[in-house]
């Protein structure tokens, strides 16, 4: 646990350094609240890290001093620049007792939270053995050919693996999802402070209910707490789809001339939904629709030819290094999809390949074929509104989205200025785009969460900022907020270590328990390799030693024997 709250500190000193310049190349100093470019500001260097590190894995392992050289170096070159500085002076000025207390409150009531054991099926199946591979030997060619899902890539397991490097056990599975968790209870406080002050906008009332909405449905639902407890990618698109709403409702509440000059320029705010785009398309793929709107959002705002030119480089370049790994790893730079996929000698068939795909999101060959003079659909989508009580309640936000655009329409005259209606606009249009792709793709709540919670927010939105106009006591909330921030700071902090106490336990004080062990028997070599298979009835390796395998086929060979694992695997002609 303790492990958890010094890597985290660390993990956001440094993002926040990184993101303040990734911040200023795009003019962001104009935006005028210092806790939003706080706020975006960690998300951002979160994303530039995880890209830097994935691109790090294409020629080195990503051991705990190789992270720690791609992260203290990167941040290092952040506080060379003025700009940066300036920001972090203002943030040490805005830093107090109380807000410290705050965030040590909520780091330890977190990372109690996270020191339970990890019992989600797909980390044995691939997460944890992903995670290794990358802290033992980086990108590894081919090695889709020992396990199809190995081929998942994500810049997720890349920044994740040298914080697990000390500790091949695993214990330290779930620590970017605690992170992320982390990130998004700070930003929650960020938004009830400027509600209790009655200094609260459209993005602050959408970021209060999004935040809530899914830090509840984490910790508090079985399914998800379980994802949660894992180093699963899906936690962090859904976060960072949230965060893209909200900038975009953050960028369409500027009014200061300064802002107003340097929207006009290919390097301008507009750039930073889709850097945050990128990064959540480079953690999973389920985020193409968010890349998308984004892209789209960032070329349309302002036509110019520089902004295409811009859009296109950045694009290009910020996503290479996922797109290179996933290509050396599969052979397929957007696996387990056949689009752009290369004659290697380590990629898999066209029908493998489509195979895989089925099994992961081709949901209309999951229930069988419908029985004689049935329609197709409709039987496909009874049986999908009664294979989960998730899928019942995201039908009725299916409803709820096109109701809801035409009220944006329709409300669009009422703004002053109109720009505020045009960014909902946008975001029903994100809501729609994102569930319809859910929807053809994999109809699974954790797959759209964060597109299909939108509308319902926005709806909140409305709601909360038209009644906080009509609450005339408010303003005893803003008073009580000022004058009781440390009552209120020392009654949350002993109400988190009891919390602590129960959850965790004093065994677990210093690191979560290890993941779940596999016996494993040693297999006959199969080209001058001695893999491992796990014994138990589902074949997880977990956490253990590399190579495990479910399966090996003879027809699989190093690609170089001399090199050993670390030169990757092939088809042996």
């Amino acid at each position: 646990m303790l492990y958890f709250i010094l890597a985290w500190t660390g993990l956001l000193i440094a993002s926040f350094l990184v993101g303040t310049v990734t911040l200023q190349l795009c003019r962001g100093y104009t935006l005028d609240r210092l806790c939003d470019r706080v706020s975006l500001s960690v998300w951002l260097g979160l994303v530039v890290l995880s890209i830097a590190l994935m691109a790090a894995s294409l020629r080195f392992s990503l051991s705990a001093p190789v992270g720690a050289v791609v992260i203290l170096g990167l941040s290092s070159l952040a506080c060379l620049q003025k700009q940066t500085r300036a920001e972090i002076a203002a943030v040490w000025a805005w830093i107090s007792w109380s807000r410290g207390l705050g965030y040590g409150a909520a780091a330890a009531a977190i990372a109690a939270l996270m020191a339970q054991p990890v019992t989600w099926l797909d980390t044995g199946l691939y997460h944890a053995g992903l995670i290794r591979w990358l802290f033992e030997f980086g990108t590894v060619p081919g090695l889709a050919l020992l396990n199809s899902q190995f081929g998942f890539i994500s810049t997720w397991f890349a920044i994740a693996a040298p914080f697990n490097a000390p500790f091949p056990a695993g214990q330290a599975a779930a620590v970017m999802n605690g992170f992320v968790l982390l990130i998004a209870v700070l930003q929650l406080g960020l938004s009830l402070a400027q509600v209790m002050l009655r200094k609260a906008r459209s993005s602050d009332w959408f970021s209060l209910v999004f935040l809530l909405i899914v830090c509840l449905a984490f910790t508090q639902t079985h399914f998800l707490s379980v994802i949660l407890l894992s180093p699963s990618p899906d936690i962090p698109v859904i976060l960072l789809t949230g965060t893209v709403a909200w900038l975009i409702l953050l960028l369409h509440e500027q009014n200061s001339r300064a802002f107003a000059e340097v929207i006009q320029t290919p390097l301008s705010p507009d750039l930073l939904p889709l850097l945050l785009a990128i990064g959540a398309t480079s953690i999973k793929l389920t985020a193409l629709p968010l890349l998308a709107f984004s892209l789209g959002f960032y070329l349309l705002r302002k036509m110019s030819w520089g902004r295409w030119i811009a859009g296109g480089l950045i694009l290009g370049l910020a996503l290479l290094p996922f797109l290179t790994a996933s290509t050396l790893t599969s052979g397929c730079p957007l696996f387990p999809s056949t689009f752009g996929c290369l004659d290697l000698p380590w990629t898999h068939s066209a029908e493998s390949t489509v195979r895989i795909a089925n099994q992961t999101h081709g949901w209309q060959t999951w229930f069988g074929q419908p029985p004689p003079g049935a329609n197709r659909y409709l039987w496909l989508l009874g049986k999908w509104l009664q294979s989960s009580n998730s899928n019942k309640l995201i039908a009725p936000l299916l409803v709820a989205i096109p109701i809801y655009l035409l009220f944006a329409i329709g409300q669009a005259r009422h703004y002053r200025p109109p720009s505020r209606a045009y960014a909902q606009i946008w975001l029903v249009l994100l809501a729609a785009v994102g569930t319809l792709f859910m929807m053809l793709k994999a109809p699974m709540f954790r797959f759209g969460m964060g597109y299909v919670l939108l509308v319902p927010c926005l709806l909140a939105m409305t709601c909360l900022q038209k009644q906080a106009c009509a609450i005339g006591d408010i303003r005893q909330l803003s008073w009580f907020y000022k004058r009781s921030r440390w009552a209120i700071g020392l009654a949350v902090s002993a109400a988190l270590l009891a919390m602590i106490t129960v959850r965790s336990g004093p065994s677990h004080l210093l690191l979560p328990p290890p993941l779940p062990a596999s016996e494993l028997e040693v297999l006959q070599p199969v080209g001058e390799v001695a893999y491992q298979r796990p014994l138990n009835s589902r074949r997880i390796c977990w956490s253990a030693e590399l190579p495990c395998v479910r399966e090996v086929s003879p027809r699989i060979g190093l690609r170089n024997t001399a090199a050993g694992l670390d030169a990757g695997f092939m088809y042996v002609r």
